[in-house]
């Protein structure tokens, strides 16, 4: 079967994970995509997704998603959008490493570092602060559980019962 080059919408099947994540399925090449296909995009998701999406510095939060609206990685300077809408003129330096992200990756969370869609400090930043931000202090790197990222909450949470003690105490088998 000869490759498709622009991809059909009728060759692209919307599905669910059992958590209830939409996820797609191409019939054609049997490939599957967390990031909703071009060809099934409203008019509205393609203004607000096109171009290539990288982590950019962040004062704030260390790293946030930006949207390339001129130029491309590589440039001595590019202009951004920040997912909080905010433009911004990034230039060029070894302090901007400008890793590429899939925007989907920003809706799945991962209890186990290891699990992220790209290994980068971007994602594995965003990952660990929405954590925190649900209370969800612990996180795992490595299938194994040998290593355990604690993150101070600077409150008391109601999650050290004899039950939760246990199963961060030792790592699992």
């Amino acid at each position: 079967m000869p490759q498709q080059l622009f991809p059909k919408k009728e060759n692209w099947i919307e599905k669910f994970t059992a958590d209830h994540i939409p996820y797609f399925f191409n019939v054609a090449t049997e490939t599957c995509d967390w990031d909703k296909p071009d060809c099934m995009k409203s008019t509205e998701e393609l203004e607000s997704s096109s171009g290539a999406w990288i982590w950019v510095t962040d004062d704030k939060d260390g790293y946030t998603a930006a949207r390339i609206t001129k130029g491309s990685i590589g440039d001595s300077s590019i202009n951004v959008q920040l997912q909080s809408g905010t433009k911004k003129t990034i230039k060029s330096s070894k302090n901007e490493p400008l890793w590429p992200l899939k925007p989907s990756s920003l809706n799945h969370i991962e209890d186990d570092l290891v699990m992220v869609d790209d290994i980068n400090v971007g994602l594995m930043t965003h990952n660990l602060r929405e954590r925190y931000k649900r209370d969800n202090i612990y996180t795992w790197v490595g299938a194994n559980h040998s290593v355990l990222v604690s993150i101070n909450p600077f409150k008391q949470l109601p999650i050290y019962g004899p039950a939760q003690i246990a199963e961060y105490a030792k790592p699992s088998a």
